[in-house]
């Protein structure tokens, strides 16, 4: 009775003050991790040392843990970006389903969205903290939203949408400035595993990603979201081979047909696991680190906003007590080599979408592109889809003057590299480099802790 109180007083001064709730969101870092609240407690120091500020949080209910990690995390000045979830099933009625989950998104807006209750009560935390962006359901062309039993055989869109639209109400209602994240679709490539594409399983009624958004945009409408998100796993194959870049071409084709083609896109879940069933697994810990920055720099080239990384940690499934070894650290302070390259590519590209440019862009199995890094400095990156070694002659971030050029391999050792003019020849592995203007002992300071 106290919460619903306290929930309806920020109601009123929501609407009396309109100004703060419709102020424009944070904008969002690149680089993001998914996890559950509980495991951010035990890995923050280690999201901070890589420096992830951007957290997917799965299963969010505004249980004690989550609020707990939300503190610390507006301590750290970590964002939290929630998935929102209800109650489906062959029991529940769609109708009952909908108004439950509506009054769901209410009320984490009330509690976590600006001036919310949760602020009020923890006046030492930073009320900038609020949440703004809300990942609206995971998966829901899977079995991950289950629609009910039904004389005509309600499909997963037909259940989502309405799903989708309450929710987009109830939290532009009380945040007008607030960014709703939908579909988040299991697949985003053209031929993912699961679903193909554009087809749906009869048997399972498992709905492919495209097909997915297209009908269930057509039926909320696009004023219904202001994001899409995707799941465009490729494993065991890397992001080029995999279809990543040839997934979004395809969604645009959705987008503008669907009339939302201004809708920024998301990878909401993506990973690359060394442990996972039926074989899908990459190679090893190195072949995980190589996919996971190139699919940074593939994704950033390309459009996407964010790519929150599947996983914090390794998982094992409570339902067989199967592995999923997605983990970017397998206990605090035990590093997987992806989250160490993470960092070093997050320090030396600190926003891979700013001023990309594509000076050797991608000729056949090499990829070689120039973005704009840390201090102003081109850095190019470039890396081959393949295991065997090519070497290249790339063009070095210099200008007529030839300044120094270093180079820094995956992991951040760093060695002077030598420039004829402002060309050099290099072998080129699955593991990108980088080629960053500037003195050895400039970037070495770039990547120290």
């Amino acid at each position: 009775m106290r919460r619903l109180l306290i929930a309806s007083c920020a109601a009123a001064l929501l609407t009396a003050s309109p100004g703060f709730a419709q102020a424009k969101p944070p904008a969002p870092d690149f680089y993001a991790l998914y996890c559950w609240a509980g495991e951010y407690l035990e890995y923050a120091q280690d999201v901070q040392k890589v420096g992830i500020r951007w957290l997917r949080v799965g299963d969010w209910t505004g249980s004690a843990e989550d609020e707990k990690a939300l503190l610390l995390a507006t301590a750290n000045g970590v964002r939290f970006v929630p998935v929102l979830s209800a109650e489906t099933g062959k029991t529940v009625a769609a109708d009952a389903a909908v108004e439950k989950f509506r009054q769901a998104a209410r009320a984490a807006v009330l509690r976590y969205g600006p001036g919310g209750t949760f602020w009020k009560e923890h006046s030492e935390a930073d009320a900038g903290g609020a949440i703004r962006y809300w990942e609206i359901w995971n998966e829901p062309n899977i079995e991950y939203l289950i629609p009910p039993d039904d004389p005509n055989g309600m499909l997963r869109t037909q259940l989502y949408a309405p799903l989708l639209k309450a929710a987009n109400e109830e939290i532009h209602k009380l945040d007008p400035g607030a960014v709703v994240i939908a579909f988040n679709t299991a697949g985003g490539t053209p031929d993912a595993p699961g679903p193909p594409a554009d087809e749906m399983f009869q048997r399972l009624k498992y709905i492919g990603w495209r097909k997915f958004i297209k009908d269930a945009a057509a039926l909320a409408g696009p004023d219904s979201f202001d994001a899409v998100g995707l799941h465009p796993y490729t494993m065991p194959r890397g992001p080029e081979a995999g279809g990543v870049v040839a997934g979004l071409d395809m969604l645009k084709e959705t987008a503008t047909e669907g009339k939302f083609e201004n809708k920024p896109v998301w990878f909401t879940e993506v990973g690359f696991p060394i442990v996972y069933p039926r074989n899908q697994q990459v190679r090893d810990e190195r072949q995980q680190a190589c996919f996971t920055t190139r699919l940074f720099a593939l994704a950033a080239a390309h459009g996407v906003t964010q790519i929150q990384i599947m996983y914090i940690s390794d998982i094992v499934m409570s339902s067989d007590n199967t592995q999923r070894n997605f983990g970017f650290f397998t206990g605090p302070g035990k590093w997987r080599e992806q989250a160490t390259a993470t960092r070093v590519m997050k320090r030396l590209i600190p926003d891979p979408r700013k001023g990309g440019r594509n000076p050797g862009g991608e000729k056949g199995s090499v990829f070689n592109y120039a973005f704009e890094g840390a201090g102003n400095r081109i850095v190019v990156m470039a890396w081959i889809d393949g295991d065997k070694p090519v070497v290249c002659k790339l063009k070095a971030p210099v200008g007529a003057g030839g300044e120094a050029v270093t180079l820094v391999d995956m992991l951040g050792k760093c060695s002077t590299t030598k420039v004829t003019g402002s060309w050099l020849k290099l072998e080129i592995t699955e593991a990108p480099v980088y080629l960053v203007r500037g003195a050895k002992e400039e970037v070495e300071k770039l990547l120290k802790d």
